[in-house]
C-alpha cells in the first residue's frame, strides 16, 4: 500500500501484512505439495497425520485469508485518514499553534498541551517525528474548540 507520507506504523504495518502474504503463498504451497504426495503415503499414522495437515493448514489458509483482508482494510483507511490529517496539518499547523499561543493563558487544555509539547521532537525530521506532529496538531485543534 501506498501513501503519501512516511509513517513508521504504516511502515510496521506493512511488514506485518508482506509476512501474513507470505505465509498464505508458503501455506497454499504446502497444501498443493501435500495433496500431490498422499498416494505415495502407506501408514495409518501417516495417513492421519497427511489429514491432519490438511485440515489445519486449511483452516490457516482461511484464517490467514480474512486477517489478510482486514488488515488491508485498515491499512487503506488508516493511510487515508493520515494522508488527510498530514495535508491539513501543513495548511493550519502554523496558524493553529499562533492561535494556541493567543489563548493558552485563557484555557487550561491548551495550555497543558503547550506545556508539556516536547517540540523538539514534533518538530524535528526524526523518524516518527510526523506521527508526532499530527498527534499534537488534532490534540491542540480539539482543544481550541
Amino acid at each position: 500500500m501506498e501513501t503519501k507520507h512516511k509513517s513508521t506504523y504504516l511502515d510496521t504495518l506493512q511488514k506485518s501484512l508482506d509476512t501474513d502474504k507470505e505465509l498464505l503463498t508458503c501455506l497454499i504451497q504446502r497444501k498443493h505439495i501435500n495433496k500431490h504426495q498422499s498416494n505415495a503415503l502407506d501408514a495409518e499414522w501417516e495417513k492421519n497425520e497427511y489429514k491432519i495437515l490438511l485440515i489445519d493448514n486449511e483452516a490457516r489458509i482461511t484464517t490467514l485469508a480474512k486477517v489478510i483482508k482486514e488488515k488491508e482494510v485498515y491499512f487503506k483507511k488508516f493511510a487515508e485518514q493520515f494522508d488527510k490529517d498530514v495535508e491539513e496539518m501543513n495548511l493550519k499547523y502554523d496558524s493553529t499553534l499562533q492561535k494556541a499561543k493567543e489563548v493558552q493563558h485563557k484555557n487550561n487544555a491548551v495550555n497543558w498541551l503547550m506545556t508539556n509539547a516536547k517540540f523538539e521532537n514534533i518538530n524535528s525530521d526524526a523518524e516518527g517525528a510526523i506521527e508526532a506532529k499530527v498527534g499534537f496538531y488534532k490534540k491542540l485543534k480539539d482543544a481550541l474548540k
